[in-house]
């Protein structure tokens, strides 16, 4: 089991995530059942995402928005089930006030996230975080320079991207058009 304290944080989003937990839990003088009572958890959960054995959910995070390119509703991975789930799930967010989900049209034309998929992490007291995911591998860094050339890349995205009701009607059309239920050559319908 990885302990919190040999975390890299720049591994993964996820190791700095329970480094960065785990630094500011420790710098606020709290111990990890402390931390669990101010936030409704258990001191084991805290300990599960400090040390990487558990993923944060919405609790942990203030908010997410995500700018997806339409080509990823179109590209079927897993079969027809596992995609209308998948856009089924991506719908879900408009139910949620700390999720914005928007979609870069393919009318868009050329854009920054055609570089490669990249995640900014903002945190209120801490520097930003950039990680880049490439073929190989993830590149975390706290770079001002490359931080600043990523956020202004991140803006242009969503300034692009299809309002988040838009882009929810997006979803849903391609979802029935191409994941619904369609008819078999014998006239039974195909989940």
């Amino acid at each position: 089991m990885a302990l919190a304290r040999d975390l890299d944080p720049s591994a993964s989003p996820l190791d700095c995530y329970g480094y960065e937990l785990r630094r500011l839990r420790e710098a606020a003088g709290l111990k990890q059942a402390q931390l669990g009572d101010i936030i409704y958890c258990t001191s084991s959960l805290i300990g599960q995402v400090e040390c990487t054995k558990r993923v944060p959910t919405r609790d942990f995070s203030e908010r997410v928005d995500a700018a997806l390119t339409e080509a990823v509703l179109h590209q079927e991975v897993g079969g027809r089930d596992v995609m209308r789930k998948q856009l089924t799930h991506l719908l879900s967010f408009l139910e949620h006030p700390w999720a914005q989900v928007q979609v870069l049209p393919f009318s868009a034309g050329q854009h920054t996230g055609m570089l490669g998929s990249f995640t900014l992490l903002r945190f209120d007291d801490d520097p930003e975080v950039i990680y880049e995911e490439g073929y190989a591998q993830g590149y975390m860094t706290a770079n001002p320079s490359v931080i600043k050339e990523r956020s202004f890349g991140n803006a242009r995205l969503q300034a692009a991207a299809l309002p988040p009701e838009r882009s929810a009607t997006l979803i849903a059309r391609v979802m029935e058009e191409r994941y619904g239920k369609q008819p078999e050559p014998g006239g039974r319908a195909v989940a």
